[in-house]
């Protein structure tokens, strides 16, 4: 503003120099002619143009060229500042000492929903959620007479409101913006909205990633543990075994020889369910078709659900393609999600349903899924066991598959392993669905074999 008023000042005075110059030849020749001396109006013409040329000329290579230079590259400098501030990605808005909005830029317009002829003009508090909008013409006094920042002249994470109410995480940098003797502040902005969720993304991948870890470790110690266990069982199997071939034993001793071969059995039955869970178990894959998988499973199905908790058979023919599968270990994982869904039930009435299908599974559906990773997508034949019993929270579904984890009392933590461990063998992918008091679905997604 102030190289414009000087410009306007030097051109008022050069023109008064020129007229004072002009008029001044013109008072010479009247004090001639009153005297009685010849002087022409044209000599004075002449006289005031060869001065005019004569001042004229140096006041412009003086003054004025240089002027105009000045001029020129402070319009080039402004057009320059202005285009950054159109295309700047952040938002920049400045303010007076009051807080009232005096420049709003188009990246300011797209985050906060105002535009900039009705945002200008009004306080920069509305942009701010409570409580600091009501404290904000607080914070400006406090300022003014403490000159020390609560933000100023650093990068701070706040929130900024948009024009319908909403909040916008931002990350702001405000300084003192002095110009002459005015003074005010200006601000930048930065919406921080895909960096947080870049972070909150990254965060889930890294738990989940610690969670495989966590459970692949667990499948290598189970595996381990049970594959040597099993062996020694079998030597305590063997030894009862020719221990039995004597006739001569008691009653009592017999009794007990048949508990120890009890107890090697279930200790057996233990072992290859962790080594099921581990992976390492046996498997004979071949093209299977779920519903005849379930319809021999049946029997065994009903004889496990109670007379209180009504079944829901919805698995039909037509709905399952045929996959590669072994029949047995997928008969096992249904009976073990049928045992869970029966003990969260509990002894009041309550439904189990047991569906089939396909499903196409996208890689934005994979996070939701146990043991698929990124690449897994495709399609799936699923197997479900759906209850209407208690349910899980968040911490227990966590940990549900882990081994030896349970929240019964009669419990032993390694049915949902087991599965686990199936469908790992399967490379497939397990679903659990479940809150708290309302009941718990489980989906087993085997993939479809195009070619079987």
């Amino acid at each position: 503003m102030a190289k414009p008023f000087l410009q306007s000042s030097l051109r008022a005075l050069f023109a008064s120099v020129m007229g004072v110059i002009f008029f001044s030849e013109l008072l010479i020749m009247l004090i001639f002619f009153f005297l009685g001396k010849d002087a022409a109006f044209s000599d004075v013409l002449l006289d005031s143009i060869l001065l005019i040329v004569l001042v004229s000329g140096p006041l412009y290579l003086i003054i004025f060229r240089p002027l105009r230079r000045q001029g020129q590259e402070a319009e080039m400098v402004a057009e320059m500042l202005h285009a950054v501030e159109q295309h700047m990605p952040d938002a920049l808005v400045t303010s007076d000492n009051k807080g009232v909005i005096e420049r709003f830029n188009p990246a300011a317009e797209r985050m906060f929903g105002w535009r900039r002829e009705d945002i200008v003009g009004r306080n920069v508090s509305m942009l701010m959620p409570e409580p600091h909008a009501s404290r904000h013409d607080e914070y400006i006094q406090k300022y003014l007479k403490t000159r020390k920042p609560k933000v100023m002249g650093r990068f701070r994470e706040l929130e900024g409101k948009r024009r319908d109410g909403s909040l916008v995480p931002i990350e702001i940098e405000a300084s003192d913006l002095r110009i002459g003797r005015r003074g005010g502040f200006v601000a930048v902005i930065r919406d921080i909205s895909e960096r947080r969720r870049i972070e909150a993304e990254k965060q889930h991948l890294q738990q989940r990633m610690q969670h495989l870890q966590r459970q692949e470790s667990l499948a290598v110690l189970a595996g381990g543990v049970a594959h040597d266990f099993k062996n020694i069982l079998a030597v305590i199997q063997g030894n009862a075994e020719m221990i039995g071939i004597d006739k001569a034993l008691s009653a009592d001793t017999g009794q007990h020889l048949a508990g120890i071969k009890t107890s090697c059995e279930r200790a057996v039955q233990l072992c290859t369910q962790m080594l099921t869970y581990a992976g390492s178990g046996s498997r004979q894959m071949q093209v299977v078709d779920f519903s005849s998988v379930v319809e021999d499973a049946m029997p065994a199905i009903e004889a496990l659900v109670p007379a209180h908790i009504t079944l829901h058979p919805e698995v039909q023919a037509a709905a399952l393609p045929e996959v590669m599968a072994d029949a047995l270990l997928v008969e096992q994982a249904l009976l073990n999600l049928m045992n869970n869904a029966i003990e969260a039930i509990g002894d009041r009435g309550g439904h189990i349903r047991l569906a089939g299908g396909t499903q196409s599974v996208g890689e934005n559906d994979i996070e939701d899924m146990l043991l698929l990773e990124k690449g897994g997508a495709g399609d799936f034949v699923w197997l479900e066991v759906a209850d209407d019993g208690e349910g899980m929270t968040d911490e227990v579904r966590q940990h549900v598959c882990e081994p030896f984890f349970t929240t019964r009392f009669t419990g032993r933590g390694l049915g949902m392993s087991a599965v686990l461990g199936i469908m790992r063998s399967h490379r497939g992918a397990i679903r659990i669905d479940s809150a708290a008091a309302k009941g718990c679905r489980v989906r087993l997604l085997f993939p479809l074999n195009r070619e079987a």
